[in-house]
């Protein structure tokens, strides 16, 4: 009887060190999770770009103008700060325009042209910041049709 009870004490003490690595390597394993998908929220937050804004149109030729600003974070820093300007040009049925001329402009800093051309419907060039903080607005014009982003220019 000695020995029947102990041989059930190993077999209940096996089984509870087996219960114990299980949930010792699920908890790891559900840490390990855990920090995959806030890394993962952390990336996909900070490399995804945003969708054209201010789609406007159609244009004398029906094309659709839209504009955005990359710039990550809350803004740019005055006088050093740079965002990279995107302009998007399509047809009515959403096929990148070939050679469509964009007049740019900004209220608060300075772009990288005045006017450029589309290739394979899109334009970049880069706005950099003013010496002094506010909001520069950005204008892409193609024919008639306008379109406009914002980029904040900070202090700090």
């Amino acid at each position: 009887m000695y020995r029947y009870r102990m041989n059930q004490i190993k077999t209940e003490l096996k089984i509870v060190n087996t219960n114990q690595k299980k949930v010792k390597n699920s908890s790891c394993m559900y840490g390990l999770k855990a920090w995959f998908i806030a890394t993962f929220a952390v990336i996909m937050i900070l490399s995804c770009t945003q969708d054209i804004e201010n789609l406007v149109g159609p244009s004398y030729s029906g094309y659709t103008v839209g504009v955005t600003a990359h710039y990550g974070g809350v803004g740019i820093v005055k006088g050093t700060g740079t965002a990279t300007i995107r302009v998007e040009v399509v047809t009515a049925a959403g096929v990148p325009v070939n050679g469509a001329v964009a007049t740019m402009s900004a209220t608060l800093g300075t772009l990288g042209a005045a006017t450029l051309t589309t290739v394979n419907g899109v334009i970049t060039t880069t706005l950099t910041a003013a010496a002094t903080a506010g909001t520069s607005y950005i204008t892409a014009t193609v024919e008639n049709a306008t379109a406009t982003t914002m980029v904040p220019i900070l202090s700090f």
